[in-house]
């Protein structure tokens, strides 16, 4: 014995539902003027769904073009960001330099391309703890 069963249902809205029979009857319509009630209402439920799909779309292009302006702000916001950090980094590298110089300059006495082998090899200092820092464990 198979507990399932099989259903199948059949709805009809709007003039396909009506019966135009009694209709007819009732108003003592011809069929010529009662198939034409009856396209008068497929159209008029044609006009009132584009109407609503109309609107519908409005909504849809408004959220879209929202959602555009928000992410252009953001993307612009961030490559501002970008920018302003980059410019923070050429400023504090050009002063810590300087300061390295100075430094080794007055306590050491260095000069010209022994200088920049001091530069070389505390940037690379700079650089090591960098890559300890990323990699876990090493």
């Amino acid at each position: 014995m198979n507990p399932s069963r099989h259903v199948e249902l059949d709805i009809d809205i709007g003039a396909d539902a009506r019966d135009w029979s009694a209709i007819q009857a009732a108003e003592k319509l011809k069929p010529v003027e009662t198939e034409l009630r009856r396209i008068e209402e497929l159209v008029t439920e044609i006009v009132n769904e584009m109407e609503y799909l109309r609107s519908r779309e409005q909504k849809l292009r408004d959220t879209n073009e929202s959602t555009n302006e928000r992410v252009k702000w953001f993307a612009l916001g961030t490559m501002g960001m970008l920018v302003g950090l980059g410019a923070w980094q050429v400023v504090y590298l050009r002063a810590y330099f300087r300061l390295v110089f100075i430094f080794h300059k007055e306590n050491f006495g260095i000069n010209g391309p022994s200088f920049l082998a001091v530069v070389l090899s505390s940037l690379c200092k700079i650089l090591l703890l960098k890559v300890r820092c990323l990699i876990p464990y090493a």
